[in-house]
């Protein structure tokens, strides 16, 4: 379940990571590429080691982050993905793309 925090169309959910707490999920902005997360440490700190590990990576990365998908989606779904809305996208972050351990 979203907070109502995830909840704005301008940002976009890029990555989930499972926690013995839960599966938490990471947004960012793609304005400002801030990032936010539903995990209970971002929301009493305002950050947390999730958020911070997608930061690093877009950094990293000439602003893009290097989501790891399955092989399962085909190149026209993930072109399409790309294109998409926020929720779209969500969709398919949540049926393709790796969750990961921190």
């Amino acid at each position: 379940m979203k907070d109502s925090i995830m909840a704005k169309s301008d940002w976009r959910t890029i990555q989930f990571f499972l926690s013995v707490r839960g599966v938490f999920e990471v947004q960012i902005d793609l304005e400002s590429e801030g990032a936010r997360c539903n995990c209970p440490e971002f929301k009493s700190r305002e950050g947390c080691k999730h958020s911070r590990y997608v930061v690093k990576k877009i950094r990293g990365n000439n602003g893009v982050y290097p989501m790891k998908v399955s092989s399962r989606a085909s190149q026209e779904e993930i072109k399409r993905a790309n294109q998409s809305t926020a929720d779209e996208f969500r969709e398919f972050v949540v049926n393709y793309s790796k969750i990961e351990v921190l």
